[in-house]
């Protein structure tokens, strides 16, 4: 062929052969990048040989696009199994015979310790832990739980939202130090707070014990543990974050950018006299002056932090979207077993067992045994012996507004804001372009028409 070297040893064959080989090893570059591209069909999704397997040819967007269409995100199957597993362990708790096939029963008894785990029931996880705290105890805790790691998401996601890369770098990465040390004093100060509220749940024993010079009661020791892990728990996933965040920037920021650099006498006295300053400020609220260094201890000169290069920014926009997918995945997972704590509070118990082993001697309007399920010894709302409210019934209503109803409004507002974005970014754009381009053209053919007819007009003429 044309392209081929010819034999060794006849003229130009050197050149020829260097240039064959350039030529390969191009089209084996090409070949690798571009996938489908090259004629090669690669196998796709699930095994298949679909289109799916020339994502590999197309951009970052369109690849992530087309295997979204196809197979979902992660998040949105694993939202279904563990909506089913929530809705299975609240039909395993229904106080009804259902009778299940003999083949299921079988196989159901893997599937008893998945239910547990997927519906967060936090007094269910005591009582298996066999934690000494009372039933009533146990179901407080366990709603305090759950509200406070629901509000934790809903904060970090309004928070993730709102994120400034600035701040972060001189929070997290210039100040450091400073920024450490604050983190660990709200630490202890709501590790504090929270024993504080454990001695109250069980004030009379434990103001006693305190008293005396011992530790406060079992009951308070447990509740302020469960309280304080919760803000643990969430504290650790943060400091991997900020940690995260940190190798990040260190390593991908700005080449040219120092943060501390020596700068003699003779070169301070260059920036004074040039009218710059030697010292810059950090405003808070309001970012860093990148107009003036440093100076510090023996001529040392520290340069204001820099807003990383283009690798890091994609990293912050990653990081960003990251946290705001898990907050809201987290949530999803969590809104039944909240609504499920916040409603139980209301719910009356009409378990015959239950209710005589509480000892309760209440009925409701049609002469049966009734009590609240949350406090088994007082009697059902709407009942002719029901005080009304209950500490406990008051302090959940806001949580009915802002979770129960706030939850799905928050999801309901983000899914408007992606359609009116998929809309405005997609069908209503290309329709208006195609507005303009045929108004465009028909701008053309007019005056083309007008051109025709002054022609002929002055042809006839």
């Amino acid at each position: 062929g044309d392209d081929a070297p010819g034999r060794p040893g006849s003229p130009g064959y050197a050149e020829r052969a260097s240039k064959a080989k350039r030529k390969e090893a191009h089209e084996a570059r090409a070949a690798k990048a571009g996938g489908k591209a090259t004629g090669e069909s690669k196998q796709g999704v699930g095994g298949g040989s679909g289109h799916l397997g020339s994502s590999r040819a197309l951009g970052g967007g369109a690849a992530a696009g087309v295997v979204t269409r196809e197979a979902g995100r992660f998040l949105t199957k694993a939202e279904v199994a563990i909506g089913f597993f929530q809705v299975y362990a609240i039909v395993l708790s229904l106080d009804v015979d259902i009778p299940w096939p003999e083949a299921w029963l079988d196989v159901s008894a893997l599937y008893h310790l998945l239910p547990r785990l997927m519906s967060v029931d936090i007094a269910a996880f005591l009582q298996s832990l066999a934690v000494p705290v009372p039933d009533a105890v146990r179901e407080y805790l366990g709603f305090a739980v759950l509200m406070v790691a629901v509000g934790l998401l809903l904060g970090a996601y309004f928070y993730s939202a709102s994120m400034d890369r600035q701040a972060w770098i001189e929070r997290y990465y210039v100040r450091w130090n400073r920024t450490a040390c604050l983190i660990l004093a709200r630490w202890v100060g709501v590790v504090a707070v929270c024993f504080a509220l454990g001695v109250a749940a069980d004030w009379d024993v434990s103001y006693d014990a305190i008293t005396t010079g011992s530790l406060p009661s079992t009951r308070s020791l447990n509740v302020g543990l469960g309280l304080s892990a919760v803000f643990t728990l969430a504290l650790v996933p943060w400091l991997v974050l900020v940690f995260v965040f940190r190798h990040n920037y260190a390593r991908r920021r700005q080449p040219s950018a120092r943060n501390v650099r020596t700068m003699g006498a003779a070169a301070i006295h260059a920036i004074k006299a040039a009218g710059g300053s030697v010292r810059w400020h950090a405003n808070r609220g309001k970012g860093v002056d990148a107009s003036a260094p440093t100076v510090g201890a023996s001529g040392r000169v520290r340069t204001p932090p820099q807003l990383g290069g283009p690798l890091f920014i994609k990293f912050w926009s990653r990081l960003k979207r990251g946290l705001q997918r898990a907050c809201l995945f987290l949530l999803t997972v969590l809104y039944m077993p909240a609504v499920k704590s916040v409603l139980g509070n209301f719910a009356p118990l009409y378990d015959a067992d239950a209710l005589a082993a509480a000892g309760c001697a209440h009925n409701d309007t049609a002469g049966a045994r009734c009590c609240l399920a949350i406090l088994p010894t007082e009697p059902c709302l709407g009942t002719p012996a029901s005080p009304g409210l209950r500490p406990i019934q008051l302090i959940s209503l806001p949580f009915v507004a802002a979770y129960c109803v706030g939850i799905p409004a928050l999801f309901l507002v983000l899914v408007n804001r992606g359609v009116r974005t998929v809309d405005v970014n997609s069908f209503a754009k290309r329709q208006a372009d195609s507005q303009r381009r045929i108004a465009r053209l028909q701008k053309q053919v007019a005056a083309a028409k007008a051109a025709v007819a002054a022609g002929r007009k002055r042809a006839g003429g």
